[in-house]
């Protein structure tokens, strides 16, 4: 299942789906509930192209993710850098999702998310 924004159509989501075989997506508000809710094992990815967001708004939800077994990861697939030479804004996307679905799916996640 892949979680979608409440507010906005993230570009990326249908071309990701496809790839990836997904055929649910659940709306969930906030960063930190998205977290929760791929911690909880209810969902397995969310998807974050248009830099709507704060890196303060993902840290404590790297570490929910982290201690239960996922990740937020750029674009290419590394961890964030929480650096404030960045500056607040994400300025790529993001994807959040559990350890296996990134190991699993990692050369389709590249190739959709390019």
């Amino acid at each position: 299942m892949m979680l979608g924004s409440q507010t906005k159509i993230d570009p990326s989501e249908p071309a990701l789906m496809s790839e990836l075989n997904i055929v649910q997506k659940m709306k969930h508000g906030s960063i930190g509930l998205k977290a929760a809710v791929i911690a909880r094992g209810d969902a397995d990815l969310y998807v974050n192209s248009h830099g709507w967001c704060s890196y303060w708004d993902l840290v404590a939800s790297d570490l929910i993710l982290q201690e239960s077994g996922g990740q937020i990861l750029d674009f290419d697939l590394n961890p964030l850098k929480y650096d404030p030479k960045l500056g607040v804004r994400v300025d790529r996307g993001f994807i959040m999702a559990t350890n296996a679905v990134i190991d699993q799916y990692r050369a389709k996640l590249m190739e959709a998310l390019q």
